[in-house]
């Protein structure tokens, strides 16, 4: 073999390695299907809301997917977070207000509303949740966010269970490969954050 030839076996072996692992880390941070277990509630983590108060695509696929639980029985409230985004509004609240316009109870509804990330969503709903005795959640996201938020929830101590919302931006054409991909870092700095609370406990 030339020396030529071994540097384009080595490129292509160092491509292949590289497209398994990033199958496998797709693998591991998506293919979430929904799960049957009772719950008390449906959490819901926040997305972008628009600067005129109405959810955006992601948060508004999550919400239709958590309304449809709700009416259909499966929890007796539904957990709304984040707080204010770039854009102006509370993430929360703009939720709230689209699931009591489509005819869920106020008083069925927590709020968090100081969350930046999907961790401090978690963080911050969870005395919320005690304080209403809600320990079995179902949790309804993006499918590609489903492994790190069930991760974070079991880390405080909820039961979560999945509900993925396959109505978003990432199950347009493209859309779940960069949404995939963009999670992947996210899940490995996650991994790296929750490592270093285990040692630091």
């Amino acid at each position: 073999m030339t020396r030529s030839s071994a540097q384009r076996a080595c490129r292509l072996l160092a491509i292949l390695a590289g497209l398994y692992v990033i199958a496998l880390l797709t693998i591991t941070v998506s293919g979430f299907g929904e799960q049957d277990e009772p719950v008390d509630c449906i959490l819901v983590p926040g997305a972008r809301v628009e600067s005129t108060g109405e959810p955006g695509p992601s948060l508004r696929g999550r919400l239709e997917r958590a309304l449809t639980l709700y009416k259909a029985g499966r929890a007796k409230g539904i957990v709304c977070t984040g707080g204010r985004g770039e854009s102006g509004p509370v993430e929360s609240l703009a939720a709230r207000d689209y699931l009591v316009a489509r005819g869920v109870p106020v008083e069925s509804i927590a709020l968090e509303e100081m969350s930046h990330t999907t961790w401090e969503n978690f963080v911050f709903a969870e005395p919320e949740m005690r304080r209403r005795k809600w320990r079995r959640c179902l949790v309804v996201t993006d499918p590609f966010h489903m492994r790190r938020c069930l991760w974070m929830a079991t880390e405080l101590g909820l039961q979560a269970r999945s509900a993925p919302s396959f109505t978003g931006p990432a199950w347009r054409p493209g859309g779940w490969l960069y949404y995939t991909t963009r999670e992947i870092g996210a899940w490995l700095k996650y991994g790296a954050e929750r490592a270093r609370r285990s040692w630091d406990d």
